[in-house]
């Protein structure tokens, strides 16, 4: 999400691994770098307030919430399997090994936890849910891929007839 701007200046891709900090201090940068000329400080502070706010899990702000919400969506569906496939292969993990972590957290909750602890709003959960259906997906698909799985009904057919 902060690095959207960045990624088209630079056609880098954001690091694999950016602590919550590292997010905190590019977003107030950007806010300053992007807002300086255009608002007043005191409207920048805010921002920067509701920035830092959205970090906090107890926060009763609402746009720092609504902020919070929107980076949790980060994590689920095509977006965030491509950040988990992209971390992964960076560490030298093989599609086995992503799709055994995948099935580690379904097999303890991991998925079902967040969507329900996650997310302050019914109608963000509806998105989130919607996005980790769309993952899941995909992953069972990867996964019957991987073993070729796809192809054991037709290939016992084909060893039937010999």
């Amino acid at each position: 999400m902060y690095f959207a701007g960045n990624q088209k200046a630079t056609r880098k891709w954001p690091p694999a691994d950016v602590t919550n900090a590292e997010v905190y201090n590019v977003s107030m940068q950007t806010v300053l770098d992007k807002l300086a000329n255009v608002t007043t400080d005191t409207r920048i502070d805010k921002i920067n307030k509701i920035i830092g706010e959205s970090f906090n899990r107890f926060t009763d702000v609402t746009e720092a919430m609504i902020l919070s919400d929107g980076r949790g969506l980060e994590d689920l569906g095509a977006t965030g399997l491509l950040g988990t496939l992209r971390k992964q292969l960076i560490g030298g993990k093989g599609v086995s090994d992503i799709l055994e972590s995948w099935k580690r957290k379904i097999e303890y909750g991991y998925w079902q936890a967040r969507l329900k602890e996650s997310f302050r709003f019914a109608a963000v959960r509806a998105i989130a849910e919607q996005r980790f259906a769309a993952g899941e997906q995909f992953m069972n698909q990867l996964a019957m891929e991987n073993t070729a799985g796809d192809m054991k009904e037709r290939l016992a057919k084909i060893l039937k007839k010999k």
